[in-house]
């Protein structure tokens, strides 16, 4: 059976070699920063399946490392996140919200490592 690496990153035709869930947020963010989306509605269906679907633990990963990976990128990128949510299907969108909730009062990931570059 194929890993959620393998899975997510085969919704992503001109993603090659993507190892983890970071190559993946990498990739989305770079094209996102160049204007080139078209085709990742396939994978956000494939995210939604997988966070209703899979076992807790691929659907943690998913919501941990995948979509909070692109807020984090998103900001240390200089990218609007929100940008991402024109694609989150309706639990997607719940896990999205997750975590700005969960975030809400503290510093983010990015927040932390930025003012560690300053």
């Amino acid at each position: 059976m194929a890993n959620i690496v393998e899975i997510l990153s085969g919704k992503l035709p001109r993603l090659h070699d993507a190892k983890t869930l970071q190559d993946i947020v990498l990739y989305l963010v770079e094209n996102v920063r160049r204007d080139e989306v078209s085709g990742v509605e396939g994978f956000f269906e494939e995210v939604e399946r997988q966070i209703i679907f899979a076992d807790r633990s691929t659907q943690d990963r998913v919501i941990v490392e995948l979509l909070e990976g692109l807020k984090n990128q998103s900001c240390l990128e200089d990218v609007d996140y929100i940008v991402f949510e024109n694609w989150l299907l309706p639990e997607t969108h719940v896990a999205w919200r997750w975590l700005e909730k969960k975030w809400q009062g503290k510093r983010s990931l990015a927040d932390e490592a930025t003012s560690r570059l300053k």
